[in-house]
């Protein structure tokens, strides 16, 4: 076996083995395979333009190096919002209006693979740079570690386009006479929130995790195991959680006008089978 092909194995074997696992996740509806490898790629090639923003933001850090207010600025602000959103334009753009985006478990695939693709970028460069035992060190810590945020970014994402998904459906019925009024009385989802928090939760997590690793002190060292470990378990839930749950969106959103609106299956069963093509 050549030094190329270890070197490549050992840079490339975590994101490979994540991919798989995530893949095997997705269960209603696999998604197109042409579609997922657009996504890696892309995420893979953002590390480029990602490192030349970082490197001028950096460039305004004018804080003590060493210090706190340093270490927040060049790991929340350079590194994780940076990162987080090159990741996020390229989820959104790409699979905002997806025909394939029909189902819960879609979003949460999407992100997760496009943040391995920019992890599987990053974790060569790290590994030319610093040897095996980077890549090591690396295959528990920072690859896993782009994965939850892409985890966490696919289940706010998820609810963004199941939250738009029902309030346009809610909408057009209305405007067809099947419910009388939208209800806002129950608890409604505001499909905006739910996009900001896909970029929000996983730009703090991102920042927080490089924070702690950055931590020169026992203590830092400590929180940041304890960080981790939280990560893998609340993110392995999340996983799992969504994968079980997994339906097609328009099954989801049947389920809740109808729990909202008693009257709606009587009101559709009047109307013409154009109507109650509608709601299928």
């Amino acid at each position: 076996m050549s030094a190329l092909s270890i070197f490549l194995a050992a840079s490339c074997l975590p994101s490979i083995v994540l991919l798989v696992y995530i893949y095997n996740k997705d269960k209603v509806d696999k998604e197109p395979t042409g579609l997922l490898v657009r996504l890696f790629i892309l995420g893979a090639l953002s590390c480029f333009p990602i490192a030349y923003i970082e490197s001028l933001i950096s460039g305004y850090n004018t804080f003590a190096e060493g210090s706190v207010a340093y270490n927040i600025y060049d790991n929340y602000l350079v590194a994780g919002t940076c990162e987080e959103i090159g990741k996020f334009l390229i989820l959104f753009f790409v699979t905002g209006n997806s025909k394939h985006f029909n189902c819960l478990f879609d979003g949460m695939i999407y992100a997760v693979v496009v943040s391995l693709g920019f992890a599987t970028l990053e974790n060569i460069m790290y590994v030319a740079s610093y040897g095996f035992t980077t890549a090591l060190v690396r295959a528990f810590t920072a690859v896993p570690g782009h994965m939850f945020d892409g985890v966490l970014m696919g289940y706010f994402y998820t609810m963004w386009h199941f939250a738009k998904r029902l309030d346009e459906t809610e909408k057009r019925y209305l405007e067809r006479g099947l419910i009388k009024s939208i209800d806002h009385s129950g608890c409604k989802v505001a499909y905006k929130s739910q996009l900001v928090l896909a970029l929000i939760v996983p730009i703090a997590a991102h920042g927080t995790y490089d924070f702690l690793a950055s931590s020169n002190s026992a203590l830092g060292t400590l929180l940041f195991f304890a960080f981790l470990i939280f990560l893998y378990f609340h993110c392995f839930r999340k996983v799992k959680k969504l994968s079980n749950e997994d339906t097609h969106e328009m099954n989801m959103i049947a389920s809740v006008l109808i729990k909202r609106y008693p009257y709606l299956y009587d009101e559709i069963r009047k109307q013409n089978p154009a109507a109650q093509a509608v709601f299928k």
